[in-house]
């Protein structure tokens, strides 16, 4: 009588888990839910050797979430500045952004896996590669140090004189964002531009 009740316990259990798999992996691969009244601030620095222009990003830049939407915007002695139009790159670091065309990421992300990349740029050529996912590594940045996947991704420009693209970031599963970024523009092996984020506080706001 008493196997009969454990294996009726065991059953139950198995059952339980069976049905709850399903949730557990839509979890990895659903956005995650933002929490309000929460700034993410970021240290950017985009720099151009080549053909300098003006609105590079430089200086400290958030993410504010109010409402169930997200704010940009520019931190200058203390006080914020709102962004509009939002600026891609600082919109890339969500997840939901960096999904689409560009395609940073690709849920869910597992050790290992790489996906094929295809747009067009701005300038109008197309530019293909692929990302690759490290493994998960303990990133330190300003505000802290953070458990996130690495990913490294390669790129060339279509023409005559092809450009090569290359970035390393850090997708951090906890705080629903690429925490850390570091990208190269190169010609013939010559640095032409970089860009440089980082993630120095996470701010709570007043409601």
């Amino acid at each position: 009588m008493k196997s009969y009740k454990v294996l009726g316990w065991f059953l139950g259990f198995l059952l339980a888990f069976l049905f709850a798999l399903p949730a557990l992996a839509s979890e990895v691969v659903q956005a995650p839910v933002y929490k309000d009244d929460v700034c993410w601030w970021f240290r950017i620095e985009e720099k151009e050797f080549v053909n300098v222009r003006s609105y590079l990003l430089h200086g400290e830049y958030g993410q504010c979430h109010k409402g169930g939407k997200v704010k940009l915007f520019l931190r200058e002695k203390g006080t914020k500045i709102e962004i509009t139009p939002a600026p891609p790159l600082l919109m890339n670091l969500l997840p939901e952004t960096a999904v689409a065309d560009l395609k940073m990421l690709v849920l869910p992300l597992k050790e290992g896996g790489e996906w094929p990349v295809e747009y067009r740029s701005e300038r109008g050529g197309w530019v293909s590669g692929k990302s690759k996912v490290g493994s998960i590594k303990n990133v330190k940045v300003p505000a802290g140090t953070f458990r996130a996947y690495e990913i490294e991704r390669s790129e060339w420009t279509s023409g005559r004189n092809p450009v090569e693209l290359r970035s390393t970031y850090f997708y951090c599963q906890e705080c629903g964002r690429i925490i850390k970024y570091s990208y190269k523009r190169m010609l013939r092996g010559e640095i032409e531009a970089t860009k440089e984020v980082e993630l120095i506080e996470v701010e709570k706001t007043e409601r």
